[in-house]
């Protein structure tokens, strides 16, 4: 099928017309789309689905959608080289996941709504670590900062920085 719609996206792919696609949970068809605004999708449409999309600036995401949106497991990826791997849940990370910045630092730990959230540990390119407690973005609550010697000291944060 190749369609284009009234908003100007252009379709070409596949329509199931399977019994089992009545549901809507399942995917009803797969193809490629292109939209007016320069962003690309590829992949399963439905419910849920699975694919790649690629925004007009440069940013990718692959994985799993739900209604349209990312939610479940994926990867996106940055022009600047950077990565986050893990959940998301409504276009956001929400859940386990990774960021890793092409300066070489990184993070994993928890997200919710966008945002480094509960527990987490940042990484540097030197192998020091803080590890602590995250709360909207920033350092909040006990951390404990190592140092590749080996020495860890413990401490409070607020704001991500020390409280003193």
């Amino acid at each position: 099928w190749e369609v284009t719609y009234e908003n100007g996206t252009k379709y070409k792919g596949t329509i199931e017309l399977e019994q089992s696609s009545k549901n809507y949970e399942q995917p009803i068809y797969s193809g490629h789309f292109q939209f007016p605004n320069g962003d690309v999708y590829e992949g399963s449409v439905g419910v849920r689905a699975a694919g790649t999309y690629t925004h007009s600036n440069g940013v990718k995401y692959k994985g799993q959608f739900y209604r349209l949106m990312k939610s479940g497991t994926g990867v996106q990826s940055f022009p600047s080289g950077d990565t986050y791997t893990g959940m998301f849940k409504n276009n956001l990370y929400h859940g386990k996941g990774k960021d890793e910045y092409v300066t070489g630092d990184d993070y994993q730990g928890t997200f919710a709504h966008g945002k480094r959230e509960h527990i987490g540990t940042y990484i540097y390119p030197s192998g020091e670590k803080v590890v602590g407690d995250w709360e909207n973005d920033q350092l909040h609550g006990t951390g404990q900062y190592e140092f590749t010697n080996g020495i860890k000291i413990k401490n409070a944060f607020v704001g991500s920085r020390i409280k003193l």
